[in-house]
C-alpha cells in the first residue's frame, strides 16, 4: 500500500505479511513509512488477533516522532496518552522505541503496553535533555490507568537523573524515586511539579 490515509496518517508505505487461519489472524513482516506533516518515521513488527478471547497482541519497533500518531491515539479515545505524547519535542532524531501491547477488544476490555526507549536531544515540558532511556510500562482497564517508567536514565549538561515515577491518571498522583545531579527547578518541570515560565 502506497500513500493511504488512515486516521489522520499518512502511510507511505505499508508492507505486510496476511495469515489467517480458524483460530487467528496473523499480520507479519510488517514495514511501515508514516508521516503527518513535516514528521517522518518508520515502524516494523507484527500482531496476532485471536477472535475467541477478542484478543489482539503484538510487537512492534519504531524510529519515529510519536506526535504522528495523534490522531490515531486521540481517535481511540486515549485523552492521557495524548497528553502525554504531546509533552515531547524531537528536533534532530526521532525517539526509538521496542514495544510489546496486548488489547482485550471489547468494551470493558484492557489494554497493556510495554516498551522499552532511547531518546536523544530533545524536550520535556519545555525542558532540554541530551539523552533519556529506559523502560515504560502503561496499562488501561476500567480500574487502572497508569504509566510506570522505571528504569530512566536522564542525560543534561550539567549531570544524570536515574530512578523512575509512576503516574497514576485515575488517582490523580505521580510517585518518583531519582538520584539526580540534574538542575532541581529543570528536574521538578520534567515531573509535572513546575510549569514551563
Amino acid at each position: 500500500m502506497i500513500n493511504c490515509l488512515i486516521q489522520g496518517v499518512t502511510f507511505n508505505r505499508l508492507d505486510c505479511k496476511l495469515k489467517v487461519d480458524e483460530f487467528q489472524t496473523h499480520i507479519e513482516s510488517i514495514e511501515a513509512k508514516v508521516s503527518r506533516g513535516v514528521l517522518k518515521g518508520e515502524f516494523t513488527g507484527k500482531i496476532t488477533y485471536t477472535p475467541a478471547a477478542e484478543l489482539a497482541e503484538g510487537s512492534l519497533f519504531t524510529l519515529l516522532d510519536p506526535n504522528i500518531l495523534l490522531p490515531v491515539i486521540k481517535a481511540w479515545d486515549l485523552p492521557f496518552t495524548a497528553e502525554l505524547t504531546q509533552r515531547f519535542e524531537f528536533t534532530n532524531m526521532p525517539p526509538r522505541f521496542e514495544v510489546r501491547f496486548s488489547n482485550v477488544c471489547n468494551p470493558t476490555g484492557a489494554l497493556m503496553v510495554e516498551a522499552e526507549y532511547w531518546l536523544k536531544d530533545f524536550r520535556y515540558r519545555g525542558v532540554d535533555v541530551l539523552r533519556g532511556d529506559g523502560s515504560m510500562k502503561m496499562v488501561y482497564t476500567t480500574n487502572e490507568l497508569t504509566v510506570a517508567v522505571k528504569p530512566l536514565l536522564i542525560v543534561r549538561d550539567e549531570g544524570i537523573a536515574q530512578g523512575g515515577f509512576v503516574v497514576d491518571d485515575m488517582k490523580k498522583t505521580v510517585t518518583f524515586d531519582m538520584v539526580s545531579e540534574v538542575n532541581p527547578k529543570a528536574m521538578a518541570r520534567i515531573v509535572g511539579l513546575f510549569e514551563e515560565e
